[in-house]
């Protein structure tokens, strides 16, 4: 990927994602079309932006229950 094509995938400042938890296959599902998975939680690995379009991660009700019962 280049520089330029990088950038254009970096949401403008501010600009949130919206990520649900799929229990079944244990992945976040982004507002952005795309998943992600990880050992541990986001706040553990400090995760606070999408790694996809760069935007505020947003958690649903039952993302931030998995989060707060993981810690």
């Amino acid at each position: 990927m280049t520089t330029s094509t990088a950038l254009q995938h970096t949401s403008s400042a501010g600009q949130q994602c919206k990520w649900k938890y799929d229990d079944i296959d244990d992945y976040y599902e982004t507002q952005c079309d795309e998943g992600y998975c990880c050992n541990g939680t986001l706040d553990e690995h400090k995760i606070k932006f999408c790694p996809f379009c760069g935007g505020i991660i947003q958690l649903d009700a039952r993302a931030a229950q998995i989060e707060n019962e993981a810690t």
